[in-house]
C-alpha cells in the first residue's frame, strides 16, 4: 500500500489535467510505484508469498491498463513508457498491432457484408413483388377457368338426362 503523500505526488506528475485521478496514466503510475515498492519488500521477505500473489495481480491489471491505453492512443502509451522506464516486451507491441489488424479487416468484413445484404433484401422485395403480381395474374385466370368449367358441366349433365331418357 502507497503512503497518501507519495500517491498523490504521483497522481500530480502523471495526471493529464487538473482533477485528474482516474486516467490510465495515472492508474499505471500508481501501480508501477507499487509495484516497485512490493518487489523491494520482496527481496527482503523472499517467502512472503501473499505479497507476492499481490504484486502478481498488480502486474497483470498494470498490463491490462497498458494494452488498453495502447489502442486508445500509442503517443500517449509511448510516453508514458518513457517517463516510467517500463520494460515493454516487443512481443506484446507486435501482439497488439497483430490484433489491431484483426479489428480492421473485421470491420472491413461486417461492412462489406451489410452491403450484400442490403443488395439480398432489395432483390428479395423485387422478387416478392414480382411473384404477387404473377399470383394476382394467375387468380383472375383462374376465376374465368372454373366459370367455363361449371357451364360444362352444366351442359353435360342436361346432355346425360337426355340420354337416361332416350335410354328408356
Amino acid at each position: 500500500m502507497l503512503d497518501p503523500k507519495l500517491k498523490q505526488k504521483v497522481i500530480k506528475k502523471y495526471r493529464v489535467h487538473d482533477k485528474d485521478t482516474g486516467s490510465p496514466e495515472v492508474q499505471i503510475a500508481i501501480l508501477t510505484t507499487e509495484i516497485k515498492e512490493l518487489t523491494r519488500h520482496l527481496k527482503e521477505h523472499r517467502h512472503d508469498f501473499s505479497s507476492r500473489r499481490g504484486l502478481l495481480k498488480k502486474v497483470a491489471e498494470r498490463k491490462k491498463l497498458l494494452r488498453y491505453l495502447y489502442r486508445e492512443s500509442v503517443d500517449r502509451f509511448e510516453d508514458l513508457i518513457k517517463k516510467l522506464k517500463v520494460k515493454v516486451s516487443q512481443v506484446f507491441i507486435k501482439r497488439e498491432e497483430a490484433l489491431k489488424e484483426l479489428t480492421e479487416q473485421e470491420k472491413a468484413l461486417e461492412a462489406k457484408n451489410a452491403k450484400e445484404a442490403k443488395k439480398d433484401k432489395a432483390e428479395t422485395k423485387k422478387e416478392d413483388k414480382k411473384a404477387k403480381k404473377t399470383k394476382s395474374k394467375k387468380k383472375t385466370t383462374k376465376k374465368v377457368s372454373k366459370k367455363k368449367t361449371t357451364k360444362k358441366k352444366t351442359t353435360k349433365k342436361k346432355s346425360s338426362k337426355k340420354s337416361k331418357s332416350t335410354k328408356k
